[in-house]
């Protein structure tokens, strides 16, 4: 997925920004997913929360390679990667699912989406009736 966090043409948001979290909240996954599981939370909420701990991970964890980029990557960015991914195929089943996906989408809010292309625009046309029509009102 081509790096869609940025505001105007500046990326906000690097790999290491966007990861910094405790690789001991990594470890709490497995107990998250059950709680949620047992919960009846949906699965993009269950997802939310599990993309939310590898974030934790991400910004408590010390890197100890030169290359600090890959190992986040490697550790933490490439899952989170992947479940917002996931993230972004499901439909939005309630109110809470639709902004668990706008707060992942937008790095907590950190940076806009591209209109023409993210995948969570083309929900919020769908939800609102303007799947036909223009995209993003003064976009060239």
């Amino acid at each position: 997925m081509p790096n869609e966090l940025a505001c105007g043409n500046t990326p906000v948001l690097t790999r290491r920004a966007a990861l910094t979290g405790s690789f001991a909240a990594a470890c709490t996954l497995p107990a998250a997913a059950t709680l949620a599981r047992d919960q009846g939370e949906s699965r993009i909420l269950a997802l939310f929360r599990e993309h939310q701990a590898l974030v934790d991970a991400g910004e408590a964890h010390v890197c100890l390679e030169e290359d600090m980029d890959s190992e986040l990557d490697r550790l933490f960015f490439n899952r989170a990667s992947k479940i917002e991914d996931e993230m972004m195929t499901l439909p939005s089943t309630s109110a809470a699912d639709f902004a668990a996906k706008l707060v992942v989408a937008t790095g907590d809010g950190g940076c806009d989406l591209d209109a023409r292309t993210h995948p969570l625009w083309r929900e919020v046309r769908e939800l609102t009736g303007r799947s036909v029509g223009p995209i993003g009102r003064g976009i060239a």
